[in-house]
């Protein structure tokens, strides 16, 4: 009877270490699991601003766009009234 008690507590010691090695790898791959995502929201906390400065300078390059495109039919409007009046110049045989 003391060998099968020994036997049951050998098998006992042997599942306890194992469950013991299990709980430390999975505390392991937890602390490492934690860190990646703390590296990954500091990642995406970036992205953002980065995104939000992206986003500032297209929003500048498109006012910037609108205002050439303004300044350019002007430039236009001018030169087609200055090629009318060199017309009408023309015309009068100056």
């Amino acid at each position: 009877m003391e060998e099968t008690t020994f036997a049951g507590f050998k098998v006992l010691e042997e599942k306890i270490e194992k469950a013991a090695n299990i709980i430390q790898s999975l505390r392991q791959e937890k602390e490492r699991v934690e860190k990646e995502n703390n590296e990954l929201k500091n990642k995406l906390d970036l992205l953002y601003n980065e995104n939000e400065e992206l986003a500032g300078k297209v929003d500048h390059l498109q006012q910037q766009e609108r205002k050439q495109e303004d300044l350019n039919r002007v430039r236009e409007e001018i030169s087609n009234r200055i090629e009318m009046m060199l017309g009408k110049l023309e015309k009068i045989d100056i």
